[in-house]
């Protein structure tokens, strides 16, 4: 797994004890509750074409909740509105 700026990502496979499913994709692993920031999954939202993709499509959507899209919590957080932070914060880590 490759370290870029606190977050790993590399490739998975899903096993259970009955049945064995290989799903080649990515992962990406966060530290935990309490670590995000504003700001965070910059660099793979502009260097990465699979997590771009996913925050365009979640863009798209965030007008049906009356949101800015949750992209601006990654490029634009000083433009977001304090009192719903939470809001974009919790969305961004979904999406992610």
């Amino acid at each position: 797994m490759k370290k870029i700026d606190g977050l790993y990502h590399g490739h998975y496979e899903i096993k259970t004890s009955d049945v064995e499913v290989k799903k080649e994709g990515r992962a990406y692993i966060v530290p935990g509750q309490g670590a995000a920031y504003p700001g965070m999954f910059k660099e793979f939202l502009d260097h990465n074409e699979d997590f771009t993709s996913v925050f365009r499509f979640a863009d798209d959507n965030s007008g049906l909740y009356d949101l800015l899209p949750v992209s601006t919590y990654v490029r634009l957080p000083g433009t977001l509105p304090q009192a719903k932070m939470h809001i974009y914060r919790n969305c961004a880590l979904y999406t992610a």
